[in-house]
């Protein structure tokens, strides 16, 4: 542990503390909901329908993040309800912004569907970090 405090200055350089726990809690959370999509989906598929099944997993999912990011990455004290509800105003525009990117790089720029999705991902990542720095947990 003493060998990382020596270096933390230097990491810190490259990842500022607050963007390296975003990643980590960010890994995390996309490990968590495939998780919760693959339950939902196994015990409930023969009765909801995929968008059910979708809409239930998103709102689960992206409960988990948001609590994960609140408490670990950007540590607010208070606000719950009104960040909660503000985090679905960055999780949509993301989602709206990561949709139409994958139509422009598909068929304006004709870029393979592999390659759109890593360059969409960083890009996602960017914007979702901005997002929820500037909007869902602002300081007000």
């Amino acid at each position: 542990m003493k060998l990382l405090e020596k270096y933390h200055p230097i990491l810190d350089r490259f990842i500022p503390p607050l963007q390296a726990r975003f990643l980590m809690i960010g890994g995390v959370n996309t490990l968590i909901g495939y998780l919760v999509v693959t339950c939902i989906y196994t015990l409930f598929s023969e009765r909801l329908s995929f968008l059910m099944i979708g809409i239930i997993s998103n709102v689960v999912a992206i409960s988990i993040a948001f609590t994960l990011q609140k408490l670990f990455v950007f540590q607010t004290k208070g606000n719950w309800l009104k960040e909660y509800l503000r985090s679905y105003i960055t999780y949509g525009t993301v989602g709206i912004i990561g949709f139409a990117l994958l139509w422009i790089f598909l068929n304006v720029l004709q870029i393979n569907v592999w390659l759109s999705q890593a360059i969409i991902i960083v890009i996602i990542t960017g914007v979702s970090f901005i997002g929820h720095k500037k909007i869902t947990f602002r300081k007000t």
